[in-house]
């Protein structure tokens, strides 16, 4: 599983931020991590996943599923 891109306006807390991702696979259980918070998720299917950005410090993105996880940083 990999983030193929990063889709936003406004990376800050209350931003709304799109994943395209390859390999996502079922998208139960999935979740996401921004600077160690836990992400709203907003939408998801089986090529993304749509995070509302969490209060908090940091620009780390963690993306975990069933297949596995990966990571980005926001910009």
């Amino acid at each position: 599983m990999r983030i193929r891109a990063t889709h936003h306006l406004q990376a800050l807390p209350g931003g709304v931020v799109k994943f395209d991702i390859a390999g996502l696979g079922d998208v139960d259980g999935v979740t996401v991590e921004v600077g160690g918070a836990e992400a709203d998720i907003l939408a998801s299917s089986t090529r993304f996943v749509t995070i509302s950005v969490p209060e908090g410090e940091g620009d780390q993105v963690v993306l975990h599923s069933q297949v596995g996880e990966c990571s980005t940083t926001l910009q």
